[in-house]
């Protein structure tokens, strides 16, 4: 995952204790806003989104054939335009 996506998720978190716009039962399990949630879940798919284009530039720069040249920057273009 990207640091700079970690970094996101934890200034989230972190704000969240800081603004105690967090509940905490009496067993200790902390519950959070929707809201906060899907920041947090958006964080994350935007992670993963990043990691495989990273992989796929990885790849694209590996490869010197052409057919799988070609399904690389078509894959690369797919992700780019979700």
């Amino acid at each position: 995952m990207s640091k700079l996506i970690y970094e996101e998720a934890i200034k989230v978190v972190t704000y969240l204790q800081e603004q105690n716009s967090h509940l905490k039962d009496n067993c200790g399990t902390i519950y959070i806003s929707s809201q906060d949630i899907t920041t947090l879940e958006n964080l994350l798919i935007q992670s993963h989104k990043q990691e495989k284009l990273l992989e796929l530039y990885k790849k694209l720069n590996r490869t010197t054939f052409g057919k799988e040249l070609l399904e690389i920057q078509e894959q690369i273009k797919e992700l780019e335009n979700e």
